[in-house]
C-alpha cells in the first residue's frame, strides 16, 4: 500500500533510487503506480493526503479509474505539536476523525474495496483448476494423466527462478497442509526455466524497463511448417511429412564416463560397436581434433551413402539442411555428437544435392543452404558480441522492443562471464582460462553430475551449460514412456531445507521440471545462485537415490 505525502511514498519504495530525487506529487504517485506495474505488481487501490492548494486528488481520481484503481483521497494529519500532550490529542483527534465509530469513510471504503480484491482473487485462484480442466487444451500433455483439479499447477506469479504456487488451503484441506501453513501460495523452483525461455530469471527489471523504453506498435509473426516434422507417436492423419531424418549419435555420461551411443546404421559401418569414449567432454566437443579421427571419416562415409541414396531414389528434392546445434530439445533432449553435426554440414555444403555441382575453390560456400535452429545455443554460435549477434534474424531484425531487450540481456549476460559464480562453476569443470581446447562446462556441479549417472535407477546423465537431463535405465518405450514423470513425481511437492533456504525469503519449495518420456531435464538461468542450484541438487539426488534402493 503507498501513501502519497509531499514528501514522498511509504513505505519502503520499489524503485533503486535515492530518496533525495522522490518528488511527492501527480507525477510521483503515477511513477509509483507504472514502477511496480512494471515489476509485475497488482495495484488495487492508492491513498493520498489531501492538500486543499494543490487539489492532486482531483486529477488522480479520473486518471487511476480508468484504469481500475480506486483513489481515496484523507484529510491531512495536524502539524505536529511543540508540546507533546497536545501534540498526543490533536493526533488522537485526527485518528478518530478518518476512523470514526460509525465505520464510514474513506478508511472504510478502502478496506471493503481491499476486502473485496482479495476475496476476487481467491476466487479466481481456486476456480482456475476446475476452469481450466474444462476450457484449456495442453499441447505437449499427456491428457490421460490430467484426471482431477489437484493436477493442474496454478502459478500466482513468477519471480527469478522462482514461481508462486496456489496450494489450495483456502478451502481447509488440511492434507495440503505444509510448512508454510499460513500461506496460500508455496515456492517453487522454475525447474525447466519455463521450458528454455528463461536467460536471467523472471521479471528481471532491468529486462522489462529496457523493454518499456523501446515498447511501440511493431509484430511479427512465425507459422510453423507442420510438414517439415517427421513422423512420431503424435502424427495425426492430415500429416505428411516431407523431408528425410537422420538419427544421429549422442553423448551422455554414464557411471561417470563419457559416451558417445551410435545409431544401428553407423555403428554398422563402425565394424558394430555401438558405443566409443573419446575421454573427457571437452575432448568431446574439440571437434577441430577430432576431424581426423577414424570415427569422423566412418560419419562421413555414411552421410555421403545416405545423401547419394536419396538422389538416386527420385522420390525427393531436397531443399535445404535443418538441424538443431548441439541439443535436440523436442526429441528428448539428445546431446548430438558435435562431430557429427559439422560433418553433416561439410558434407551437405560440398555436394551437388539437391541441385548441380557448384565449385568450392571460392570463398562462398556451395550446395544447400543449411539452417540452425538455434533453441539451446542461442546467439553463442553467432557471437558473443552484440554487433554479431543481431544478426540473429527474425527474433530481432527490424524490431526495436527486440532489439532494446537483447541489448540490454547480452550486456547483463556479459558481466556474468566475469563473474566469482561462474568462475567457480568452471573451475570445477578443470576450466583453464585462455586455454586451447573448447570450453565445456555446466553450471552443474562435476561431482553430483558423476554420482547420480552412477545410480542403478539412472541410464544416462549428460549436462552443458544450464541443461541437466536424465534418462531413466532400462525402460524400452522411450518417448511413450512416464517413467522419468513416476520416478521424480515426488520433487513437485514441498519440502523441507537443511539449514536455510535459498529460495527468496527462506520458504521451503518444490521443483517444476519437464520429461519427455523416459528422460526428464531441468535447467538454470544463467544468474541462478550457487546455493539454490546445490540445493535443487540435493533434492534430485535424494530423489533418485530413493527410487535406488
Amino acid at each position: 500500500m503507498y501513501v502519497e505525502t509531499a514528501g514522498g511514498e511509504n513505505p519502503t519504495f520499489q524503485c533503486p533510487q535515492p530518496h533525495v530525487i522522490r518528488l511527492g506529487g501527480i507525477s510521483a504517485t503515477i511513477s509509483s503506480y507504472e514502477s511496480l506495474a512494471l515489476r509485475g505488481y497488482i495495484v488495487d487501490a492508492i491513498l493520498l493526503f489531501r492538500d486543499e492548494y494543490y487539489r492532486n486528488w482531483e486529477y488522480l481520481h479520473p486518471y487511476f479509474a480508468d484504469r481500475g484503481l480506486k483513489v481515496v483521497s484523507l484529510d491531512a494529519p495536524p502539524e505536529k505539536h511543540l508540546d507533546p500532550d497536545t501534540n498526543f490529542a490533536l493526533t488522537e483527534k485526527y485518528y478518530q476523525q478518518i476512523v470514526p465509530a460509525s465505520q464510514e469513510g474513506g478508511i472504510f471504503d478502502a478496506l471493503m474495496h481491499l476486502d473485496n480484491c482479495h476475496a476476487n482473487r481467491l476466487q479466481e485462484l481456486e476456480s482456475m483448476p476446475r476452469r481450466t480442466l474444462d476450457t484449456i487444451w495442453w499441447p505437449f500433455v499427456q491428457h490421460g494423466l490430467v484426471k482431477s483439479e489437484k493436477d493442474v499447477n496454478v502459478i500466482d506469479s513468477a519471480s527469478g527462478d522462482t514461481f508462486s504456487v496456489y496450494n489450495g488451503k483456502s478451502k481447509g484441506d488440511s492434507t495440503l497442509l505444509t510448512s508454510n501453513s499460513s500461506s496460500l501460495l508455496d515456492s517453487q523452483f522454475d525447474g525447466s526455466a519455463s521450458w528454455w525461455t528463461q536467460a536471467l530469471g523472471h521479471a528481471h527489471p532491468s529486462l522489462t524497463l529496457a523493454a518499456a523504453r523501446a515498447a511501440g506498435s511493431y509484430h511479427g509473426d512465425t507459422i510453423g511448417a507442420m510438414d517439415a516434422c517427421e513422423e512420431g507417436v503424435y502424427t495425426c492423419e492430415w500429416h505428411e511429412s516431407k523431408g528425410y531424418w537422420l538419427d544421429p549419435p549422442t553423448i551422455g555420461i554414464r557411471k561417470g564416463k563419457v559416451v558417445i551411443t551410435l545409431p544401428g546404421a553407423i555403428a554398422a559401418e563402425a565394424g558394430g560397436d555401438a558405443e566409443s569414449s573419446p575421454g573427457t567432454l571437452s575432448e568431446t566437443y574439440d571437434v577441430q581434433t577430432r576431424l581426423q579421427t577414424e570415427l569422423a571419416q566412418v560419419y562421413r562415409g555414411f552421410i555421403e551413402r545416405t545423401l547419394q541414396n536419396l538422389q538416386l531414389d527420385g522420390k525427393r528434392s531436397l531443399a535445404a539442411l535443418v538441424l538443431e546445434p548441439i541439443v535436440m530439445g523436442a526429441g528428448g533432449m539428445i546431446f548430438v555428437d558435435p562431430l557429427f553435426q559439422r560433418i553433416l554440414v561439410d558434407v551437405v555444403r560440398s555436394s551437388p544435392v539437391g541441385g548441380p555441382q557448384v565449385s568450392t575453390s571460392g570463398p562462398d560456400w556451395a550446395g544447400l543452404p543449411v539452417i540452425f535452429d538455434e533453441v539451446f545455443v542461442g546467439l553463442y554460435r553467432l557471437a558473443i558480441k552484440k554487433a554479431d549477434a543481431l544478426l540473429h534474424g527474425h527474433s530481432y531484425t527490424a524490431y526495436p522492443v527486440g532489439c532494446e531487450v537483447a541489448n540490454e540481456t547480452l550486456e547483463l549476460v556479459e558481466k556474468l562471464t566475469t563473474s566469482e559464480e561462474w568462475k567457480e562453476s568452471q573451475s570445477k569443470w578443470k576450466v583453464v582460462e585462455d586455454q586451447a581446447a573448447p570450453v565445456i562446462w555446466s553450471l552443474w556441479d562435476p561431482r553430483f553430475v558423476d554420482t547420480i549417472s552412477r545410480l542403478p535407477v539412472v541410464g544416462e546423465v549428460m549436462t552443458l551449460g544450464t541443461v541437466l537431463s536424465i534418462k531413466i535405465a532400462d525402460d524400452a518405450e522411450g518417448y511413450q514412456s512416464h517413467s522419468a514423470q513416476r520416478i521424480l513425481e515426488s520433487i513437485k511437492e514441498v519440502a523441507n531445507v537443511d539449514g536455510v533456504s535459498p529460495i527468496a525469503g527462506g520458504a521451503s519449495y518444490s521443483i517444476n521440471y519437464r520429461t519427455l518420456g523416459s528422460v526428464a531435464y531441468f535447467m538454470l538461468s544463467l544468474n541462478t545462485s550457487p546455493a539454490l542450484v546445490r540445493s535443487v541438487e540435493d533434492r534430485i539426488w535424494k530423489t533418485l537415490a530413493a527410487a535406488s534402493r
